[in-house]
């Protein structure tokens, strides 16, 4: 245990850090350390019988909590200074050339639009198991399966346009809100798109999604502007605090309820694994990447920006998938897929193998080191953008790019293929760019 405190304490010391030198609490730093601080503390606990982690992993671990410091640090200052922007577009070494952004709202109808249709379609094979009073689960179980035998054109489109398209929806009307000029139409489409979405497929992530990114982009709008809103919010609340009264009134007793009905010990169980769990899941999996021999060279981290093109030279061309590639992908849909023991009483779970396990996949110790120092230059470069160059689409990108990095106990995002494209999507599709 002794590398997990080491951890532990860095995390912390980092995250205060993190809240000392930068102005804005949804910093990289702040983000990344207190939550793996938070997960590690939980981990050494070893509640409900959860299984220790072998010394090497933690180790592991250790190598990726310094990487990602590392990373941040070592670019950010220059970064600034420099005005360089990494990624999409063109670079700018000066801080004299500034561009504003827009966004496209007439290819966003468009997109949503594709999504709609997928997401209606999908809702139609959903119709007899909600009829039938189906919940949010068998809806997603059903959705899981039909998912895995569909094929054929509205596949492809669903995996490259629709899905993608609806993740980056959300960060997408969230700035929109803050900085744009808060197109209804665009709110109203989102709002029935994953109305659909969650009755079609069972997920519940896109209300999630919708709330964080709206909270994350209001703390980067300018204190005159933010103001404005403030004073904006008072009028409403004189106008309707009786509706919301009521309204947040009937929430409360509708969650006393469902919560009065749910056993306490097995709720605060389950939610301690959801954030204990990690380096467990870490270990299991990385004994079978080790049992497989199986290197990925960033194919593991960077799957989700692989495979659209593989996907297309498959179904275009007739061409075979890699087979390096391919024993990579099987191995990652395992850990979706296969459930493993993760206490000595035998409670199972699945995922939630966390970013390090993909970076051990692509370099063993030393990949969770590199692989995290990259994530935190990575993460640096963006927030540095935002912080030195703030326009609706680096604010965009920065809350899309975050909101990877707090579901990184999870996977390491970019291993998606939808999160991979929906970042295509705002640093290529969706934004139009105008001289300042």
């Amino acid at each position: 245990m002794l590398y997990s405190y080491i951890s532990i304490s860095l995390c912390v010391i980092l995250a205060i850090i993190g809240k000392l030198n930068e102005k804005k609490i949804f910093n990289p730093v702040i983000s990344f350390y207190a939550l793996w601080a938070f997960i590690l503390i939980l981990n050494s606990f070893h509640l409900f019988g959860l299984k220790e982690t072998r010394e090497e992993i933690n180790l592991c671990i250790l190598f990726g909590v310094i990487g990602f410091g590392f990373g941040y640090y070592l670019i950010r200052d220059w970064s600034r200074k420099h005005c360089l922007r990494f990624g999409f577009g063109r670079k700018h070494n000066s801080c004299k050339t500034a561009y504003q952004y827009s966004i496209r709202y007439g290819g966003a109808y468009v997109l949503c639009a594709v999504c709609l249709i997928v997401s209606l379609i999908e809702l139609g094979s959903m119709i007899s198991t909600i009829l039938k009073g189906g919940g949010l689960a068998l809806i997603r179980y059903t959705a899981q399966n039909a998912g895995q035998t569909r094929r054929g054109f509205l596949n492809a489109i669903d995996i490259l346009i629709a899905t993608p398209f609806s993740m980056a929806l959300q960060p997408l009307v969230a700035a929109d809100f803050w900085l744009g000029k808060r197109d209804r139409k665009l709110l109203i489409l989102d709002i029935i798109i994953i109305t659909v979405r969650v009755l079609s497929n069972g997920g519940r992530s896109p209300i999630v999604n919708l709330v964080l990114h709206i909270v994350i982009v209001f703390t980067f709008i300018d204190v005159v502007k933010r103001q404005d809103i403030t004073d904006r919010l008072k009028k409403f609340w004189k106008k309707a605090r009786r509706i919301v009264t009521i309204t947040i009134i009937i929430i409360i007793g509708i969650a006393v309820i469902i919560y009065t009905t749910i056993s306490r010990e097995s709720t605060i169980k389950t939610l301690y694994y959801y954030f204990a769990m990690e380096p467990c899941m870490f270990d299991y999996w990385a004994q079978g990447v080790d049992a497989r021999n199986l290197l990925g060279y960033g194919i593991a981290s960077l799957n989700g920006f692989i495979f659209p093109f593989l996907y297309l030279l498959k179904n275009g061309l007739g061409l075979q998938f890699p087979k390096h590639w391919l024993s990579i992908y099987q191995l990652i849909l395992s850990t979706d897929s296969q459930w493993t023991t993760i206490t000595i009483s035998g409670t199972r779970a699945n995922a939630y193998v966390s970013l390090f396990w993909y970076f051990y996949v692509d370099g063993r110790c030393a990949g969770v080191f590199l692989g995290s120092m990259l994530y935190g230059l990575l993460m640096s470069n963006s927030f540095s953008s935002v912080i030195k160059k703030p326009n609706i689409k680096t604010i965009c990108m920065y809350s899309f790019l975050l909101q990877g990095l707090l579901f990184s106990f999870i996977r390491m995002q970019t291993s998606n293929l939808y999160y991979a494209m929906a970042i295509v999507y705002i640093g290529l599709v969706l934004f139009k760019r105008k001289k300042a």
